[in-house]
């Protein structure tokens, strides 16, 4: 397989920024009421590392009954503009056009967006229509290593089949 290189990485965080020991105190809040067997499970939030946390909205907002289409809502809002700064960054660093881009991996551990976050603003972006498009999500902390591994992939299958036209 012939190698694929990351030109450039760029990121961006939303604007809140909430503390880890914050989120443990809410989360326990929210859900010992609810979970039987949260006060067992309540010891991930101390041990998986994790200092703070970023989101779109304040700890208040997300700590208040939202019903799926609001909370869909602020995902896509957010998910957009995040997509658009970090992309554009990328792309300015690799010194490459969206134009020019064959292949688009959008993670996600938050929310699902139909169309996905890429397609929503490819427009914008200046992707072509014939972008190849791999949205993921649903695989958690492990969603950004299976983006770069399905990047890699997607690019090498079509190095290996331009190759073979």
């Amino acid at each position: 397989m012939p190698p694929v290189n990351v030109l450039a990485v760029a990121t961006a965080v939303p604007p809140n920024k909430l503390e880890q020991n914050v989120v443990a105190d809410a989360a326990r809040k929210v859900y010992a009421r609810t979970f039987a067997r949260y006060p067992k499970l309540a010891d991930v939030f101390v041990n998986v590392g994790i200092e703070r946390r970023y989101s779109v909205r304040s700890l208040d907002w997300l700590s208040a009954p939202h019903d799926l289409a609001e909370r869909t809502k602020v995902y896509i809002e957010g998910a957009n503009e995040l997509f658009v700064q970090t992309a554009r960054a990328a792309l300015e660093r690799a010194g490459v056009s969206a134009r020019d881009v064959d292949v688009v991996v959008t993670v996600s551990s938050t929310g699902i967006a139909t169309p996905s976050i890429e397609a929503r603003v490819a427009p914008e972006m200046g992707f072509r229509p014939t972008v190849m498009r791999v949205p993921v999500f649903g695989r958690g902390c492990a969603g950004g290593v299976s983006g770069l591994a399905l990047g890699g992939q997607a690019q090498a299958a079509q190095i290996c089949a331009w190759a073979r036209v």
